[in-house]
């Protein structure tokens, strides 16, 4: 993967910086101010974290930590294995916070799944919180 001398940007995964594992041309950021924004990447072979659902992600000015770009949480992610296993590729989709003021975050793959199948895992679910 070819990385850039210096990027414009840190990105850190549950505190820890992943900013060398990430495809500069995997980032895209769907920036919304009333609705849910969301940033997009691909993280390959990260080290010292492997990306989960509802990590914390921080995306920052690479000159200036304290100028937040982004800041959310992982609600979808796709890990997919390449070169026989050995490269490991983490498609991951976080949500800004404002995920967290909708009723619930339905796993997606929910999304497509019969209302049956929906209301049973919310349900199995209603009581572990």
């Amino acid at each position: 993967m070819p990385t850039p001398t210096a990027y414009p940007v840190t990105i850190k995964i549950d505190d820890v910086d992943v900013t060398e594992f990430v495809d500069y041309r995997s980032m895209a950021m769907d920036d919304r101010r009333a609705e849910v924004s969301t940033f997009e990447m691909v993280v390959e072979n990260p080290s010292g974290v492997t990306p989960s659902m509802y990590h914390d992600v921080l995306v920052t000015d690479a000159a200036d930590s304290t100028a937040v770009i982004f800041s959310g949480i992982i609600t979808e992610l796709e890990t997919v294995k390449r070169d026989n296993g050995i490269t490991v590729e983490y498609n991951v989709v976080a949500s800004d916070r404002k995920v967290l003021l909708q009723k619930s975050v339905l796993p997606f793959k929910l999304y497509s799944a019969s209302d049956a199948t929906i209301l049973g895992d919310l349900l199995a679910d209603a009581f572990l919180t």
